[in-house]
């Protein structure tokens, strides 16, 4: 299957809610997300693995707690590793290049998102 859609995105990290006033006085309930130090760390394409896709990493590590195929793996993008490393198939993957540094000036201001998230379970005491 094949990418036929242009699709943007970054990872981050969930800091909190908060509520903003828009022009019309009406309050908006936001979330805030840090969406820093994102890296393409593999491109992807149809010749050689059938798909068109990019591979997004973020977040530090310490390169001791890497394994030593994903440390080459960062090494062969040039870029130091990453904690978590995710892939976007999207059509425009070829706009992209091999350690491009991503920000959220992909995004325009009052852009509408998607937004997909993971809860931690934390485990309460049994009483």
């Amino acid at each position: 299957m094949t990418a036929t859609r242009n699709v943007k995105g970054l990872l981050g990290t969930k800091l909190g809610m908060t509520q903003v006033w828009d022009e019309n006085n009406k309050l908006i309930p936001v979330t805030v997300v840090q969406a820093d130090s994102n890296v393409i760390t593999q491109l992807r394409n149809a010749e050689a693995d059938g798909y068109v896709a990019v591979q997004i990493g973020y977040g530090q590590i310490d390169p001791r707690k890497v394994t030593k195929p994903l440390a080459g793996h960062f090494e062969k993008a040039g870029v130091t590793p990453r904690r978590h490393v995710v892939e976007l198939r999207t059509a425009d993957a070829a706009e992209y290049k091999l350690g491009q540094e991503l920000s959220v000036e992909l995004f325009e201001a009052g852009q509408k998102i998607d937004v997909v998230g993971t809860t931690k379970v934390r485990a309460s005491p049994v009483l």
